[in-house]
């Protein structure tokens, strides 16, 4: 956490870079720059520094987000960034399963409880629960053959950075067929196969084998 001093020396910039606006604006247009150089020093708005709105940090500063890196990992993490799904969720099952861990917990959301559901449905884990009030969990019961995890690898596609989208004659196999590619689609979130069927892509999300 940055210290609050520095976040209340940056609100105060705000407000002189805001109450000089209009004046450097009228000098920058007559060119009057021995007037420029009278205005207070903070009233330029390169003396403004970003920092996050939660915690006050300035690296690792997304501009898209108003936060710091940091603070936007331990949010989407915990589903509380609308549209965002953090990778690691899907790393916490993979990295389960090398364990051997009976069971693992993932932050709840929509899609997330869809492609959970999808991964019982096809016989990756052996039973899911949503469990809590605000924030909601869910926990996956893992499975196994004998020591060896049935998931062999799980692996995101589509990022918040680089999203990916198919058409219907897109969609790829995976490993041949003997894996299974997950779609969010107009329909819902479904099964490379499903999609094929009822002839709608969409994104592209995950690859599960």
């Amino acid at each position: 956490m940055a210290k609050m001093a520095w976040i209340e020396r940056n609100k105060r910039k705000a407000e002189t870079v805001k109450k000089y606006a209009a004046i450097r604006a009228e000098l920058k247009a007559k060119r009057d720059y021995a007037g420029l150089a009278k205005l207070p020093r903070d009233a330029s708005p390169s003396r403004l520094v970003n920092r996050c709105s939660m915690s006050g940090r300035r690296h690792g500063y997304l501009r898209k987000f108003g936060c710091s890196r940091l603070t936007f990992r331990e949010a989407a993490l915990n589903g509380l960034i609308p549209g965002v799904t953090k990778a690691s969720w899907l790393t916490r099952i993979r990295n389960a399963h090398r364990a051997l861990l009976p069971t693992t917990e993932v932050p709840h959301s929509k899609i997330k409880e869809s492609i959970v559901g999808i991964l019982k449905r096809e016989g990756y884990i052996a039973d899911f629960a949503v469990e809590g009030k605000v924030p909601r969990t869910i926990k996956v019961k893992l499975k196994y053959q004998g020591k060896k995890g049935v998931i062999e690898g799980l692996r995101r596609v589509s990022t918040p950075g680089l999203r990916r989208y198919v058409g219907a004659t897109e969609i790829p196999r995976v490993r041949g067929g003997l894996g299974v590619a997950m779609l969010s689609t107009s329909e819902g979130v479904m099964t490379d196969v499903q999609a094929r069927k009822k002839n709608i892509g969409g994104e592209l999300l995950c690859y599960v084998w």
